[in-house]
């Protein structure tokens, strides 16, 4: 069988990166570990710190100092591609450059945008936004348009791809994501102290980002009342950014945060695995109040950790996780408020759930790549575009 020469778009690579971070992980982890005719060529960061990490797998790594979304993207990066003399791409998110032909693969994790194209979502003024989300549309459009093939990281993302881009029918395939790399014994530190990051337990947790479809905000306006009552701390991790000064904002105007230990609310800013391991376990119960998600990764990664998931029943959230989780009602303040208090009224009845183990593993996920790549090998639709 043929070899193939494939690149990979690893530009937004680890845990730092949230979701798609994750995903690029899992993506080089299961081909490094199982591939068979494949000679990967990565492309990363030119600040990122593992170089040598990646080129000891055996990999050739090369510096593409671009930033995603940005015009030098556009510009510069298919250069560097062509260059590269590549047999097939594959770009695990939309950002494909618009100027690239030749032969690629796009994961697509959701189509979040297409649905909440809120103005709240951009920290640019109205005119710079709606360009932006015009080039967003674009580039989707065209990513999809003209890839050899499309992944979709859940069935739900499938459809909804499908529900926009019906030609790409014959082109996508569902490969899921597997098992996240957090185990209840990892997680279940004895000497692991709270106190380091000031918070006290019990507390529930809340991680990923921070843009308006996580819900967060009407969370944080439902804790004010629920606090009282409960005196549950809500732990909110992710990396710092314009959203989440925005909601530690809103946070402090309702008077949720203080210095010391009984602070309602606690925002720890990006933890880094072995650290975010703990944060799991010890968690009463993960929250995500999101309004629409592709996968729901971090709730994976608790259930890994065998603490309970309370979730909304939105976007790919209840495939993801199927019986394993309590869906609550987030429609507004009043909905999440009586949803939550009930949760937290029968706290002590949420079930320690059994370690997490997704259907599909990484020797799966390795095998169902290459096949797809060696799918899109055979495709002409680049030529045609």
């Amino acid at each position: 069988m043929a070899r193939i020469r494939l690149g990979l778009d690893l530009r937004l690579f680890g845990a730092y990166h949230s979701g798609l971070g994750r995903y690029a992980e899992e993506l080089l982890n299961a081909l490094v570990s199982y591939r068979h005719d494949l000679d990967i060529v990565v492309f990363v960061n030119a600040n990122y710190a593992n170089k040598q990490k990646l080129s000891s797998l055996g990999l050739e790594v090369r510096e593409a100092p671009y930033r995603a979304y940005s015009w030098q993207e556009q510009w510069y990066f298919p250069r560097q591609l062509s260059g590269a003399k590549l047999d097939l791409m594959h770009f695990p998110h939309f950002n494909v450059p618009l100027m690239y032909r030749a032969p690629y693969v796009v994961t697509i994790h959701d189509l979040i945008m297409h649905h909440f194209p809120w103005r709240v979502a951009s920290q640019r003024a109205w005119p710079v936004f709606w360009l932006k989300h015009l080039g967003y549309r674009l580039s989707v459009r065209q990513a999809v348009s003209r890839a050899a093939a499309v992944i979709a990281v859940s069935y739900y993302t499938a459809e909804d791809i499908l529900t926009y881009y019906p030609k790409a029918a014959g082109r996508l395939r569902v490969i899921t994501e597997p098992t996240p790399a957090f185990d209840v014994e990892s997680s279940n530190n004895d000497n692991w102290n709270e106190l380091a990051y000031n918070i006290k337990r019990p507390y529930i947790l809340v991680v990923g980002n921070f843009y308006p479809h996580k819900n967060l905000q009407p969370l944080l306006r439902v804790w004010q009342r629920l606090y009282p009552l409960f005196k549950r701390q809500l732990v909110i991790v992710g990396r710092p950014d314009a959203f989440a000064e925005g909601l530690r904002a809103l946070a402090k105007s309702l008077g949720l945060v203080s210095e010391d230990r009984e602070s309602p609310v606690r925002f720890l800013g990006f933890i880094e695995d072995n650290e975010l391991r703990q944060l799991y376990g010890q968690a009463e119960f993960f929250l995500t109040p999101s309004l629409m998600e592709g996968v729901g990764l971090p709730g994976l990664e608790a259930l890994a950790t065998g603490t309970p998931v309370v979730s909304s029943p939105n976007g790919a959230l209840p495939e993801t996780y199927g019986r394993l989780a309590r869906y609550i009602g987030v429609d507004n303040d009043k909905v999440m408020y009586r949803a939550l208090y009930k949760v937290l009224t029968e706290v002590q009845t949420l079930p320690r759930p059994r370690p997490y183990k997704s259907a599909m593993t990484l020797e799966q996920m390795a095998a169902a790549l290459e096949d797809c790549y060696r799918e899109a090998m055979q495709s002409d639709i680049h030529k045609l575009t």
